[in-house]
């Protein structure tokens, strides 16, 4: 009787301790879900690292040619302005005065109320304007920009 007893003790325990140790298990379902998971993760981080490194090789041979950029927009208040300047291939740059921008540019004064924005590059000051289109990349032989329809 003692035994029975103690049987009526111990299989309980055995059984709540075999649910909570099944319940902690992973079965070949979950574990193929899991490395999915993990492929799919890995190849979002492998892309964003592309991306990264596409980015940087743009920025890199922006201002390259010689090409100004021009200025899309001026927006902030009193000291905290910031001007958007627009590059061949529609790529957009923001900075603040004092920043260096691609192509050696630096960002000198940035005039709000004659919408205009000073360059320095090379110690000469260069103002650009607004401009909604892009600027074209200069020629490689005349250091004229190409525009096509002109013939030279």
């Amino acid at each position: 009787m003692h035994i029975n007893k103690s049987l009526g003790l111990f299989i309980p325990l055995i059984f709540f301790c075999s649910v909570a140790i099944a319940d902690d298990a992973l079965n070949v379902g979950d574990l193929a879900r899991i490395q999915s998971e993990t492929i799919l993760i890995k190849a979002q981080v492998k892309r964003e690292e592309v991306q990264a490194e596409l980015a940087r090789k743009q920025q890199d041979r922006l201002g390259t040619d010689g090409t100004q950029p021009v200025l899309k927009s001026i927006y902030g208040a009193d000291k905290l302005l910031l001007a958007t300047f627009i590059y061949p291939g529609n790529i957009v740059v923001e900075a603040n005065e004092g920043d260096l921008i691609p192509g050696g540019y630096r960002v000198s004064k940035i005039y709000s109320d004659i919408n205009k924005v000073e360059l320095i590059k090379d110690k000469h000051k260069f103002q650009v304007g607004f401009s909604a289109l892009a600027p074209l990349i200069r020629s490689q032989g005349s250091g004229a920009p190409f525009v096509p329809g002109i013939s030279r």
